[in-house]
């Protein structure tokens, strides 16, 4: 198994997580291809992900890859403008896998060229998509930027950058003099432009398959459909699909705005997922309302509920369950900023959660939790993430996180990370797609410890080279004494030199 993309939060794909060919028709989509393609080669690839999804041919057993790029739900051969729907949405289909993260033009043409860390695919809501966006992070207002950092009726104030963007382009008056009434008005029309759901998954069960996407920019707040005021980044109801590698950012609902599932069979699989910096009154990340979902290797953060429970995490049914998860940094204006209700949280790190860790849900067990919880196996200890400010939530060496947790604990491989097509087995792999267990006993949260990994950034190479040499002649204890002799020596940068690359 080889590796060698890398998003910023930790996972990494090649070739791994296909099980076999395609059993039916392969369908390709690349953002930069022309008009006019029938979607059957790369050659002749759509340029619009709606075209191969609509297709009148489209059936179980259908592969869809798609290329990098931004594609937008209400794009298609014959609104290649965009519509600027908010009704617009792409819709998973039973029995059909899509796959994201090829490069443009297919690369050499093999489901191999696939590394969604390098080719990122993105499923955008925002129609409008300013670019660049000037205020990604909340913070202290620039000079000049006025009133757009305050709380808007109909907008998102600061937290939403391309608002303030499109704003001061069309009114330079509002961000630099006063921010009136007038200004308001122009923010709630111009910042109104984002569907609803970004992606939209209705009573689909065998076989469908999402697969490394970015998706972000949904907005449900629709005034009078409840359906349309939940799960802006994506709305399962009554579905199960299996959801692997996706990132969930920057969606907006009343409630779940990463992802809502509704519906007693709303038990999807969420495989190796990022949920960053979703809003929502309740479920900031994600919002459950009926079904057994399961999140496997996924890490949750910055995500807020402003209005009520479940900053990362709100079940209304204690239904769900969270394995080998990181949720740090979450809020929610009442309790649960990190999960809310949920059935079972095991192997797993809640951390700097606000105003606390955990609420209303019933088990926890080898799990790392600020502020000690009851349950078998868990501690109160710092985790000691490698950099959470930057997002890095891998655990360090001095980390008591580490082979802490329990392997009969370790989910089922719902995603098959492997691609070895066994989903029954233990789930093999952690974020990062390295091994999920390597000391013999699995780490608590959504990676397990490289200990070949000396500065924590999910791969062995030059940092880790310096930090060995930097401890020449010295015992430390642990690592850089990669063989344990109680010295830092030739053996074991031969060690080190031994696993260079991503940490497999």
């Amino acid at each position: 198994m080889t590796r060698s993309g890398r998003f910023s939060l930790g996972w990494t794909i090649a070739s791994v997580g296909l099980a076999g060919p395609a059993a039916g028709t392969v369908w390709h989509v690349d953002a930069t291809a022309p008009p006019g393609g029938d979607g059957l080669s790369w050659t002749s690839a759509f340029a619009h992900l709606q075209d191969a999804l609509t297709h009148p041919d489209i059936a179980i057993g259908d592969e869809v890859r798609v290329a990098e790029g931004r594609y937008y739900p209400d794009r298609s051969a014959a609104d290649s403008a965009g519509t600027d729907e908010r009704e617009a949405r792409f819709r998973l289909i039973n029995g059909v896998s899509i796959y994201g993260g090829f490069p443009a033009g297919g690369g050499d043409g093999s489901f191999e060229a696939r590394d969604p860390g390098r080719f990122e695919s993105t499923l955008s809501g925002d129609l409008f998509e300013p670019a660049p966006r000037t205020f990604d992070v909340c913070g202290e207002p620039p000079v000049g930027s006025g009133g757009c950092f305050d709380g808007t009726p109909g907008a998102a104030g600061c937290r939403d950058g391309s608002c303030c963007d499109l704003v001061c382009d069309a009114v330079p008056v509002c961000c630099i003099v006063e921010w009136d009434p007038q200004c308001a008005d122009v923010a709630a029309d111009l910042c109104s432009h984002r569907v609803y759901n970004v992606v939209y998954c209705f009573v689909v069960n065998a076989g469908a398959r999402l697969d490394g996407f970015t998706i972000t920019g949904g907005y449900a707040d629709h005034p009078e459909s409840i359906y349309r005021r939940m799960g802006g980044g994506m709305l399962v109801w009554n579905g199960a699909p299996v959801i692997v590698r996706c990132r969930f950012t920057d969606n907006r609902a009343e409630r779940g705005g990463g992802l809502t599932l509704l519906g007693t069979s709303a038990d999807a699989r969420i495989v190796n997922g990022v949920f960053a910096r979703n809003r929502a009154a309740e479920g900031g990340g994600v919002y459950i309302e009926d079904g057994s979902p399961q999140f496997i290797n996924c890490v949750f953060h910055d995500n807020g509920a402003s209005d009520g429970r479940g900053g990362a995490v709100y079940d209304s049914t204690t239904g769900s369950s969270i394995t080998n998860g990181t949720v740090a940094g979450n809020t929610a204006a009442t309790a649960g900023g990190g999960v809310y209700g949920v059935s079972f949280v095991k192997n797993s790190v809640l951390w700097g959660n606000t105003p606390d860790q955990v609420a209303g849900t019933i088990g926890v067990a080898y799990s790392c939790v600020e502020g000690a919880i009851s349950g078998p196996g868990n501690l109160a200890s710092d985790p000691a993430f490698v950099d959470p400010a930057a997002g890095n939530f891998r655990l360090r060496h001095d980390s008591p996180c580490v082979d802490r947790a329990h392997n009969g604990l370790i989910a089922p491989d719902a995603g098959d990370l492997d691609g070895d097509a066994e989903v029954g087995e233990p789930t093999p792999l952690d974020l990062d797609l390295a091994r999920r267990v390597l000391n013999g006993t699995v780490d608590a949260g959504a990676y397990e410890l490289c200990r070949y990994d000396l500065n924590g950034d999910g791969a062995v190479g030059i940092p880790d080279l310096i930090a060995l040499i930097g401890a020449w002649g010295t015992d430390p204890g642990g690592p850089p004494d990669l063989d344990g002799d109680g010295d830092v020596g030739i053996s074991d940068f031969l060690e080190l030199l031994g696993k260079w690359g991503p940490c497999t």
